[in-house]
């Protein structure tokens, strides 16, 4: 009877090695300042990775880079449905409110 031992040290290990390499190579195809803002406003990267990129340590120097570069702040991923639902929601009340009167028979 083979009983197969799991190292779970070597296992976290390897794990860890295998997302460390993953987010290198992702890191690697962004080399210039320009390129890191471009990705952060995109949010494709955190803005931990983009402060790094860049070489600053606030999130207000991220966010002057960020201003200085014409670049949009990221918007929340996921919040396309909540807008849509929020516009949805909304529309109803603003065309009844844009929407003229009928002239009250009693003035006329």
């Amino acid at each position: 009877m083979r009983q197969s031992l799991i190292d779970f040290g070597q296992l976290a290990f390897r794990i860890a090695e295998t997302t460390f390499s993953v987010y290198m190579c992702s890191m690697s195809r962004l080399i210039t300042t320009s390129q890191f803002l471009e990705a952060y406003s995109a949010g494709s990267i955190g803005s931990h990775e983009a402060m790094q990129g860049i070489g600053v340590d606030s999130f207000r120097d991220l966010l002057n880079a960020m201003a200085d570069g014409g670049h949009s702040l990221p918007r929340g991923r996921g919040r396309e449905k909540q807008i849509a639902r929020e516009i949805a929601e909304a529309l109803p009340l603003l065309t009844e409110a844009l929407e003229p009167e009928a002239p009250d028979p009693v003035f006329q």
